[in-house]
């Protein structure tokens, strides 16, 4: 009797476990294998709409309807910029939509359009022996005459360049004189492969410096200092809409080649009237959206866009993959937007903690095992939002410092005006930057990095004026990473 009655009792434990197994595992089949609708809100999508037929979010429309606001073909200088580029950089597959988005007619295949340096160096190598070692002089004769003033007869190759690209030229110049600058990211399978024309207007400020050059070469201090203000404007412009962290450090890229153009203009002597107009003209500038809003919305959207994507195709959980990024992101943005540099490092390095804790929390076998028993589509979902945070922290980074850079060179530009308009009357620069106000300067700027005076040191015939940088540390004007040298800086070599 009580062998029948312990059987009983095992059998009906059995049967609970077997049962509650069962149960287990409908549920997570259920929750790896069943479809989760997507929670428009602020915590996941951050935007409502526009919604697709399978009730997701159209963030490519989301992204348009936001950024297109006040922009029509005709005063966009991304249509100019087109038309003088071609579609070449758009892929075949994206150029309708591409060029509906941005309301003109799709552009021919041929016409006269940018020819770039390498297209340019190709013409130049029809059959000629040892094409590796003339590429290379080439090459380092196109980059010579961006640096410093020449001349036909010193940069023979650079004036043939600039002859090529005479017509496009003008609409380069004419975009620049434009109030917007909207160029669509198109979607293919995700946001980030519209943006591949924004490339080109590295070569528009190639071209730009380099004709600054060449009338700086013919003393023709006007002339460069239109083909530089041009590229500083072309900067701004392209830097004026939260589009993507791509399009913004392109954008910086493109003021900091104009700028290295005002180091050679300062150099080459201007006159008290020059020197204040052209800082008169960099001062009316606007400045380069930040990053920080750059993060807020385009950025945003486009990682949103491709974790949704992701998570569809490969059945994560959507929401949670959503919530995870959208919050990173209000936390990275929240950090960047601290004032005092010293508390917003400090805030970024938690962060980039937290995330490493996180992962190496998560790493645990116990964590691992009860993660997957519990909600094993939670997990996953879960770590492969966190991987793409991973990815991203790095171009963040980058763009952050971009961001400080860009700004204090501004601050610098404008002291070097100051300097050269001081050295044109007094035939010398001031041994100190207060001796610049308030003749030259209202008031001087001070570093961004630290709220303490710009460094300044005199140097025969020329100056150097720098940040202390990121580090907040004095490295006599260096920037070397690798000896953790951060310093930004401007120099005016002499003459």
């Amino acid at each position: 009797m009580e062998a029948e009655r312990r059987w009983s009792v095992l059998r009906t434990l059995g049967a609970l476990i077997g049962f509650s197994f069962l149960v287990w595992l409908a549920l997570v089949c259920f929750d790896f294998f069943g479809g989760s609708k997507l929670v428009v809100g602020p915590e996941t999508t951050f935007v409502n709409g526009p919604l697709t037929t399978e009730g997701l979010i159209d963030y490519e429309a989301a992204l348009h309807e936001r950024l297109s606001v006040g922009v029509s073909p005709d005063n966009n200088a991304a249509v100019l910029l087109d038309r003088a580029f071609g579609p070449a950089a758009i892929s075949p597959h994206l150029r309708v939509r591409y060029f509906k988005w941005l309301g003109i007619e799709p552009l021919p295949e041929r016409g006269d359009y940018v020819v770039n340096q390498a297209a340019f160096a190709q013409q130049k190598l029809g059959g000629v022996p040892d094409v590796a070692e003339r590429q290379a002089t080439i090459f380092d004769e196109l980059r010579r005459a961006q640096q410093r003033p020449w001349t036909r007869d010193e940069c023979p190759l650079a004036a043939e360049w600039l002859a090529a690209n005479e017509k496009p030229l003008e609409l380069i110049e004419a975009a620049t004189k434009r109030s917007n600058f909207y160029a669509p990211l198109v979607k293919a399978e995700q946001l980030a492969v519209g943006e591949s024309n924004i490339q080109s207007v590295r070569e528009a400020a190639r071209l730009l410096v380099t004709r600054a050059m060449f009338r700086l070469g013919e003393d023709d201090v006007a002339g460069a200092w239109s083909d530089l203000l041009a590229c500083h404007r072309l900067a701004r412009l392209l830097g004026q809409r939260p589009q993507s962290t791509i399009v913004f450090l392109v954008a910086v890229a493109v003021d900091a080649a104009a700028t290295a153009g005002d180091a050679a203009l300062i150099a080459h002597g201007l006159s008290v009237e020059q020197a204040r107009l052209c800082l008169a003209d960099h001062t009316a500038l606007p400045e380069i959206i930040s990053v920080v809003e750059v993060l807020q919305l385009g950025e945003r959207l486009v990682c949103l866009d491709s974790m949704q994507s992701t998570s569809v195709g490969a059945g994560f959980d959507l929401n949670v993959t959503l919530r995870r990024v959208n919050s990173r992101f209000d936390d990275s943005i929240a950090a960047m937007k601290l004032k005092d540099n010293q508390k917003r490092r400090e805030a970024l390095d938690k962060l980039s903690a937290d995330l490493n804790q996180r992962a190496k929390t998560n790493r645990q076998p116990l964590r691992l095992v009860a993660g997957f028993v519990i909600s094993p589509r939670k997990a996953i979902s879960n770590s492969v939002s966190d991987t793409l945070i991973a990815m991203m922290e790095p171009v963040f980074a980058q763009a952050l410092k971009s961001d400080d850079r860009v700004r204090i060179k501004s601050d610098l530009v404008r002291v070097g005006f100051a300097l050269a308009a001081c050295r044109a009357e007094r035939g010398g620069y001031p041994m100190g930057l207060d001796d610049l106000v308030p003749k030259y300067l209202a008031a001087l700027p001070t570093d961004r990095m630290n709220d303490q005076p710009l460094r300044y040191v005199v140097r025969e015939s020329g100056f150097l004026i720098y940040s202390v940088g990121a580090n907040g540390r004095n490295d006599d004007g260096a920037n070397a990473e690798r000896q953790n040298q951060d310093d930004i800086s401007f120099e005016a070599p002499p003459p």
